[in-house]
């Protein structure tokens, strides 16, 4: 399976106030979309945003807006994972030595997740990690991308491997990302 998130604020619009689509962002990243879909029909386009603290704040209009936006066909859209998600995980992880509900409330504070050394980039690997039971469960590879204007300006790839199974992260900035032309046939 092939898994793109992308993140909505700073990435595909300025914040969740005014809500001003980034067009040259919008662009790449509808590029990259594109083609993926092409070379991998089995690619599930997502949204990773830690905007959005919980699941009760999604505003479906808005994700179908974003997903109308990069031009992704019905049966490619897929999930929204919030700030919660990531807390969860880091939770369940242990990552987070506290039962106190007021401090785990808190890391939903733009910045808080940082006091416990943790950044969007490594929740995202291990929710990867996770919804892919990894190194179980797999069929061989999977792929999951996080396009965010948070990660490097370089392109990354993280490539995990156990017991025959590998489970490829990649990290894409939308500041460094090209309009590819094939792109434009899809």
């Amino acid at each position: 399976m092939n898994e793109i998130f992308i993140d909505i604020e700073n990435t595909l619009i300025d914040d969740l106030s005014s809500m001003k689509l980034l067009d040259e962002n919008i662009k790449r990243i509808s590029s990259l979309c594109h083609i993926e879909i092409w070379n991998r029909n089995n690619t599930r386009i997502n949204l990773f945003t830690w905007g959005w603290k919980e699941h009760s704040e999604i505003k479906q209009y808005v994700v179908d807006w974003l997903f109308d936006a990069l031009d992704i066909p019905p049966e490619h859209r897929g999930v929204v994972w919030t700030k919660d998600d990531s807390i969860n995980c880091a939770f369940e992880h242990k990552w987070i030595n506290t039962k106190d509900e007021v401090a785990i409330e808190d890391l939903h504070i733009p910045g808080a997740m940082r006091r416990w050394g943790l950044e969007k980039q490594t929740c995202f690997i291990q929710q990867c990690m996770d919804k892919a039971s990894f190194p179980n469960n797999m069929q061989n590879f999977d792929t999951f991308m996080l396009i965010d204007d948070t990660n490097p300006r370089w392109f990354e790839n993280r490539t995990f491997f156990k017991n025959g199974t590998v489970l490829n992260v990649i990290f894409h900035n939308p500041a460094e990302m090209e309009i590819r032309e094939e792109a434009k046939g899809s």
